[in-house]
């Protein structure tokens, strides 16, 4: 079984994701790292469910159907509605009746849960926080197996992209190399002297393109 240093540039420029993936998992297991779980964990979801029940508010009264707050209604418009504040400016902390001139009391219907809607919330609510939990573990372990892989792999990923960002320059070069050939009539030696003083090639560049072009 060939070690990941052990493949020569050509090879590992050829690896697949896949087979860079073997690699990563190679080392981790060198180092006694877990490999890395199929699936990410995923979090649980809560949804608030619709509600399933309306309640009649009359003022400060609410009632389960809209008959009783109609009658409710009826009383409260044929009766004067008041108010009690504190009132401290005799120097007694007394209260006052206010009279209400402008209350005009009205049916409102609000949505809410029945009781036994509430107590399966309650329950799916104990349900989902225990998922959460193990998510939360899940999500922790699955996260420090990925900083471990990281750790030990880096140099791996760091030569793959090197690898395959000097093959790609050295492809720009060479389509550069043979657009300059048309110019020097396809002398050699004038081409790559004119891809010399565009590019300012390094000299291991150099010599890999004319490995690449046979010179």
């Amino acid at each position: 079984m060939n070690e990941f240093s052990d493949l020569t540039d050509e090879q590992v420029f050829k690896l697949t994701p896949e087979q860079v993936e073997f690699y990563v998992n190679l080392e981790c297991a060198k180092e006694g790292i877990l490999l890395l779980p199929d699936e990410r964990p995923i979090e649980p979801r809560l949804e608030k469910p619709p509600f399933d029940a309306v309640a009649f508010q009359v003022g400060d009264f609410c009632v389960a159907n809209q008959s009783e707050a109609a009658k409710i209604l009826e009383v409260l418009k044929s009766v004067k509605i008041i108010r009690l504040e504190y009132e401290s400016a005799t120097g007694y902390d007394s209260k006052v009746i206010k009279r209400l001139d402008t209350f005009t009391p009205e049916i409102k219907q609000i949505s809410c849960y029945s009781q036994e809607m509430f107590a399966e919330i309650k329950k799916q609510l104990a349900e989902y926080n225990m998922a959460k939990n193990s998510y939360d573990r899940a999500s922790r372990e699955y996260n420090d197996i990925v900083t471990k892989r990281e750790n030990a792999a880096k140099w791996i990923w760091e030569r793959v992209e090197d690898v395959r960002e000097r093959h790609n320059s050295q492809e720009k070069l060479l389509k550069e190399y043979n657009r300059y050939l048309v110019l020097a009539n396809n002398d050699p030696g004038i081409a790559l002297n004119f891809l010399q003083s565009a590019y300012q090639l390094e000299e291991d560049q150099l010599e890999e393109l004319k490995k690449s072009i046979k010179i």
